[in-house]
This record gives C-alpha cells, structure tokens and sequence, in this order.
C-alpha cells in the first residue's frame, strides 16, 4: 500500500522529510525493528521500559524504508516522518494498512491496575474451548498474548478479540473512537506516575475503555469498586 493511503486521516503526522516517499509501497508496519522486513515502516515508540529510538538503525538494516517517530534521528535516512504522538500515530497508520478492522472486530478488553494479565488469560481460555469446534477464531492480545499488529489481516468480523489493555493502549484508542464490545474493569490504583503526569491523568486514559461505548455495550466493574473512581469512569460514559 502506498505511504499516502495509510496516512490518510492521521492528523499526527508534523513533517516528511522528503515529499517523495508519499508514493513508497509499504509493505509493512512493524514497531519492533526484529520483525521489520523489505519495504517496512518502522515506528519507533519510547516504552515502559525500553525506548525504540535505539533501533532505528537496525530496523533500517532489516529493510525498513520509512521510519516514523516524536524525534528526529540521523540513522533514518531518507525516508523520514516525525509525528506528535506515536502510539496514537501507528494506530491510525496501522488501522488504515489493514482495512480498518477496528470497525468490525467484537473486543473484549480487560483493564486494571493489577490482575487484567490473569483475567484476560482466563477469558482467552474459557472462550477458545468454548469454540474450538467452531469457525469462529478467537484472537488475544497483551503484556501475556503479545501484539495483534500481525494478526489484524485475518481477524474477521465473526472472530473474538481479547485483550489486556494497559493505561498506554488505552490511550490510543481516543484516535479511533473506538471501546470494546466488552469493557471489563479491575482495581484502579496509582501507578505509571512516572509516566502519566498524575493520578487524574492515568484515569483519564483508563476511562477509554468504556468511553466511546454504545448503549448496548457492556461495561463489568470489579467489586469493591471505589465508589470515586466508579462515578468518575460512569460518567464520563454518560
């Protein structure tokens, strides 16, 4: 797909080091340089822990020919783009290479400051004996299941997707307009601060998840649920 299509409605984009590389055929997209190939757009994300700045280089190497990041970069060569936001930036990128399944896909998504790796391993389980003498595939994805990036070309709309989704993801999805089927909400207490400004911030980001449901969506709280931070996410919804 040409550069052009897939960065068609992403506002995040600030600046292309040449015009040129709008028609580049993108083969890929891929945020960790080890699964780059020929043809690849590389978007390099500062994570919890590790920052893929660091992996420009390699993932020009492995055949990337577009590089995507907040910072400029002397080992991107030529093929240049410096966005706003990252993350927000790959959601639309992505959401536009593979057809934008986002607007089909039925999601399960699981979050909370501790417990969702194991909740949303338990979901995944139970739902994938519940069809495995079905067509019906189910897809997981997480800390635990790993990225769904590969995986979004043959998700189909009959499918199931579930997923952990940390205050980082969450955050992505206030781009797409978009919460899960299923909002499914755990204990909520401070964490990332070194990351999220404060406490409010890190809510904000978590409310996603049920913020652009529908009425006839789901939303389970787990209980004891501070009664706060309960009419803090609930209305927010309303």
């Amino acid at each position: 797909m040409m550069l052009e299509k897939i960065l068609e409605g992403c506002d995040y984009v600030q600046q292309m080091q040449d015009a040129d590389i709008a028609a580049r055929d993108i083969a890929g997209i891929a945020y960790d340089s080890r699964k780059v190939r020929d043809n690849y757009l590389f978007m390099a994300i500062k994570g919890e822990k590790v920052d893929g700045h660091m992996f420009i280089r390699d993932a020009v190497k492995r055949g990337a020919t577009v590089i995507a990041s907040e910072n400029e970069s002397d080992g991107a060569g030529s093929g240049f783009i410096l966005v706003r936001d990252s993350r927000k930036a790959l959601a639309c990128m992505a959401n536009n290479f593979y057809g934008r399944p986002s607007e089909d896909l039925i999601l399960t998504g699981v979050t909370g400051t501790n417990g969702k790796s194991t909740a949303a391993t338990l979901i995944y389980k139970i739902f994938d004996k519940a069809y495995q003498d079905s067509e019906r595939k189910i897809f997981f994805g997480g800390n635990i299941g790993g990225s769904l990036l590969n995986s979004l070309d043959k998700i189909t709309e009959k499918d199931l997707v579930i997923m952990e989704l940390s205050s980082f993801q969450l955050r992505d999805l206030e781009k797409l307009s978009k919460s899960p089927h299923v909002a499914i909400i755990l204990n909520i207490t401070p964490d990332h601060l070194d990351y999220h400004k404060d406490f409010g911030d890190y809510l904000n980001a978590k409310k996603n998840i049920l913020k652009f449901q529908k009425k006839n969506q789901s939303t389970l709280l787990q209980s004891p649920f501070p009664p706060t931070q309960k009419k803090f996410l609930i209305r927010s919804w309303m």
